[in-house]
């Protein structure tokens, strides 16, 4: 009797740590996987996103310091700051892979107003399926630079691109300034502009090895000193070049490569047969904003406009400046 009474007990025991281990196991089960879904839920916010990226990852990529002057080492920016679903325009799309295909850079970072949008459109997808690597960020429209209101989307964009490039180094340049060849013999300067004339440098494409790089700190704290929002180009062109007479040690300038043909020499880029010899620039500046608004630049039109813009966009798109035979239907 006391033997059966014996098991009888055993058999309650094991019965009791049975029922034990299975809450733990069911309570662990429990956690984990309510664990599991947080971190694939925040793993999955991190990619939607790119304000987490702004926020956690940007000061990781960005950060470094390298000496190197491998092109492989850039970052690109790009500042796009226009209305939601704004479309990107085909010239735009070329620079960005002339971006790509020219300066080799570990990342393009396509900074866009935070209360808007990126742009959308056939040809912001065929940038974004043609191997460039872009990322928009959000970015905070500067409104105002060292307490001197800022209201000109232009000059906003001038205060923007130089607080970047001071922080992070790299290249800024805008998408009507187009790559034509490689960058690698500039990659050992601190920093490169190019001159529109002798009394401009122009500010579409700014060049800077490293962050923190002095000429850059000057010439974004002139703006401390007189800015109006009024004066067209005097603080993004007038200053620039101004500071690279007081220092040439900080700056070197590409006097014909980059900016030519320049604003008074516009003609150049869009009359029919007035063809501008570019086989030394490393950069085509096309002053979009001048072109007649009846020329349409698309895969189609580009293979027979007669223009130093048709050959460039060509040069990008098809690998060849030369005219090409209309596409048949």
């Amino acid at each position: 009797m006391s033997g059966l009474i014996s098991a009888v007990r055993r058999h309650a025991v094991m019965c009791h740590l049975l029922v034990i281990c299975l809450v733990v196991y069911v309570t662990l089960l429990y956690l984990t996987t309510t664990r599991w879904s947080a971190m694939v839920a925040n793993a999955n916010e991190r990619l939607v996103g790119p304000s987490t990226f702004a926020a956690v990852d940007l000061p990781d990529l960005l950060s470094s310091r390298s000496e190197s002057n491998d092109s492989m080492s850039l970052i690109v920016h790009i500042i796009w700051f226009f209305p939601p679903r704004t479309e990107l325009r085909f010239h735009e799309a070329l620079a960005l892979m002339a971006v790509q295909r020219y300066a080799r850079p570990r990342k393009i970072l396509f900074w866009y107003d935070a209360a808007s949008t990126p742009p959308v459109g056939r040809w912001w997808m065929l940038a974004r399926y043609s191997g460039v690597h872009v990322l928009p960020v959000p970015y905070q429209r500067p409104t105002s630079v060292f307490n001197h209101t800022v209201s000109v989307i232009e000059h906003q964009s001038d205060v923007a691109r130089l607080a970047i490039i001071e922080r992070y180094g790299g290249l800024y340049i805008d998408l009507d300034v187009i790559l034509v060849r490689p960058l690698n013999s500039l990659f050992h300067f601190d920093v490169v502009l190019g001159a529109e004339t002798p009394e401009l440098l122009g500010s579409g494409f700014i060049l800077a090895r490293r962050p923190g790089a002095e000429f850059i700190r000057r010439w974004r704290r002139s703006y401390a000193a007189k800015f109006d929002d009024r004066n067209w180009n005097h603080h993004a062109c007038r200053v620039p070049m101004m500071l690279a007479g007081l220092y040439p040690n900080l700056i070197h300038v590409e006097w014909h490569s980059i900016h030519h043909p320049n604003w008074f020499e516009q003609e150049w880029l869009f009359i029919d047969g007035l063809l501008w010899d570019w086989s030394r620039n490393f950069a085509v500046h096309l002053w979009f904003r001048q072109h007649p608004t009846d020329i349409v630049y698309d895969p189609v039109s580009i293979r027979r406009i007669n223009t130093t813009t048709g050959q460039i966009l060509r040069h990008i798109y098809y690998g060849d400046i030369r005219l090409l035979p209309p596409v048949v239907p």
